[in-house]
C-alpha cells in the first residue's frame, strides 16, 4: 500500500510540477509527514512537540517514549489544524459538514457516487463534504474535471442535498478544541454587540 501511495503521489506532483514551483526530485511521500509536522510545529501557541511527534509516528526517545503516550485530544487538535481550520478563529471548533438526516435519497446518491465503498458512514461523510464544498469546487476546478461528470453533479439532486447539510448539531460535539476557542467565540459576540451600538 505504501508503494502504491508513493507512486500515486509522485505521479500527482510530476503532473503539477509547474504549480508547485520546486523540483519534484526533492519530494516524496515523506514530504507529507515532514511538511505537516513542520506546519503544525510552527505555531507558537500550537500543539506540543510531543503531540506532533506522536501524530507523525516518530519516536521521542529515552524515558519520554515510556511516559508520553498517544492522547486522543491532542491528536484531534493536530488533525483540526492540518485539515485547514484556522486555530485563531472562533470557527476552529466547527463540525464537518454532515446531513441533518439520512434517507433513501442520500443513501441512493451515496451508492451511485461511491459504488465501491458500500454502505457505511464514510461515503455519507464524503458526499456531505462534496455537497457542502460544491460551489468552491465549481469555482476552482476546470469545467472539464471528471468530478463534474459523476452522479452527484449530473443527477440534478445537488440542490436538494444542499438543503439537508448542516455544520452544527445538538447530538454531535466537536473534539480536539482548546478552551481558547470558546473565548474567541465570546469575544466575537461582544464585538458584534458593540458594533451595533449607536
Amino acid at each position: 500500500q505504501q508503494s502504491r501511495f508513493s507512486k500515486s503521489f509522485l505521479m500527482a506532483i510530476t503532473k503539477n510540477a509547474g504549480i508547485l514551483g520546486i523540483p519534484t526530485k526533492e519530494l516524496g511521500s515523506h514530504s507529507l509527514r515532514k511538511g505537516a509536522s513542520s506546519f503544525v510545529g510552527g505555531f507558537v501557541d500550537g500543539p506540543s512537540s510531543v503531540t506532533v511527534c506522536l501524530r507523525a509516528g516518530w519516536k521521542i526517545g529515552g524515558v519520554q517514549d515510556r511516559y508520553f503516550r498517544y492522547e486522543r485530544a491532542g491528536d484531534q487538535y493536530v488533525g483540526r489544524i492540518l485539515s485547514g481550520l484556522d486555530m485563531r478563529s472562533a470557527h476552529f471548533g466547527s463540525l464537518p459538514p454532515h446531513f441533518a438526516y439520512t434517507d433513501d435519497e442520500v443513501t441512493q446518491v451515496c451508492k451511485m457516487q461511491f459504488p465501491k465503498l458500500g454502505v457505511s458512514s464514510l461515503p455519507n461523510c464524503l458526499l456531505a463534504s462534496l455537497v457542502y464544498h460544491s460551489e468552491y469546487l465549481s469555482q476552482h476546478l476546470p469545467s472539464y474535471h471528471s468530478l463534474f461528470s459523476t452522479h452527484l453533479f449530473v443527477s440534478g439532486k445537488l440542490s436538494l442535498l444542499k438543503s439537508r447539510i448542516q455544520v452544527v448539531s445538538q447530538e454531535l460535539r466537536p473534539t480536539g478544541v482548546p478552551g481558547m476557542v470558546s473565548l474567541l467565540a465570546s469575544f466575537e459576540k461582544v464585538q458584534s454587540k458593540l458594533g451595533d451600538l449607536p
